[in-house]
């Protein structure tokens, strides 16, 4: 079996490639050689500002007939990686990446198919998922994004209800599905997003639903049995302080509409030691 897990990223810095790894830029940024793009061809790079790193997912979906021989495919950030060493945590938060941190190879992730068919978070456990995202975001996305599922694709209706009232969130549109399933995902998340961008009413904010769907798309393949294996994320937090007060301020400007706990989020992240937000990160329960 080939697996390939796409590392998403605007920056050449600290990318891990390899074998298995396929460093891909987003929003046109020309990292240089050993880097894909997702300007090439069919895309829609220009709105990743909104659709954030969605644009590089849709391009692999897009492009999928240019990698014949996968039989996995999986997405992670140049900051947020799985990590397949054998630890007791989630979540683990480090200054900087080492590739022995992630245990990623072809050999092991072979091993892995051979029982499970795909790769997951861990999950977040909150009060509930649509509880969690209106204390942050728009109150009527959900209703909306809700309302289009239960049109266009009545038969992912009964996992997006069952996903949002319930209480695991699956965050960071990180997995690793088999190829039939990443373009089912592909079929199902890029239409709906379309759709919620075209009707909601305040344009420039990011899709924050995209999360939600690739979360309710897990719940699906749960739901129809799919063995997923649960993989601990591995967290990249080397920000300075000024970068801190600099996003805090722009997300004061610029979002109006959300919590007061997303705007400072990033301020309070950066302030507190890395192992005390792994600490916080790792609780059983958030609400």
């Amino acid at each position: 079996m080939a697996s390939k897990i796409f590392v998403i990223t605007h920056e050449s810095i600290d990318v891990p490639q390899g074998e298995v790894f396929a460093p891909i830029a987003v929003g046109g940024a020309d990292l240089g050689e050993g880097f894909l793009r997702d300007d090439v061809g069919e895309n829609i790079s220009a709105l990743n500002p909104v659709y954030n790193e969605m644009t590089a997912l849709y391009w692999v979906y897009k492009h999928i007939d240019e990698f014949p021989d996968l039989d996995h495919i999986g997405f992670c950030h140049y900051r947020r990686l799985f990590c397949f060493q054998n630890f007791a945590k989630p979540l683990f938060i480090r200054k900087k990446n080492k590739p022995e941190w992630t245990g990623i190879t072809q050999k092991n992730l072979d091993g892995y198919w051979k029982e499970f068919d795909g790769g997951i978070p861990y999950p977040n456990y909150v009060k509930s998922v649509s509880h969690h995202y209106e204390k942050a975001h728009n109150k009527d996305d959900l209703p909306l994004l809700l309302g289009i599922i239960e049109e266009r694709f009545p038969e992912y209706a009964d996992a997006a209800k069952t996903y949002l009232e319930g209480d695991e969130e699956y965050l960071y549109n990180m997995f690793i599905f088999k190829r039939e399933d990443f373009i089912a995902y592909g079929d199902f998340v890029f239409p709906v997003l379309k759709e919620f961008y075209e009707k909601r009413t305040y344009k420039n904010d990011r899709l924050f639903v995209s999360e939600r769907l690739t979360g309710i798309f897990i719940r699906y393949l749960l739901d129809k049995r799919e063995h997923m294996l649960l993989c601990p994320l591995l967290f990249i937090r080397s920000r300075s302080l000024k970068e801190a007060f600099r996003e805090t301020k722009k997300n004061f400007k610029e979002h109006p509409e959300h919590g007061f706990l997303f705007k400072t989020k990033p301020l309070w992240l950066t302030l507190l030691p890395r192992f005390l937000e792994q600490r916080l990160r790792n609780r059983t329960r958030i609400s």
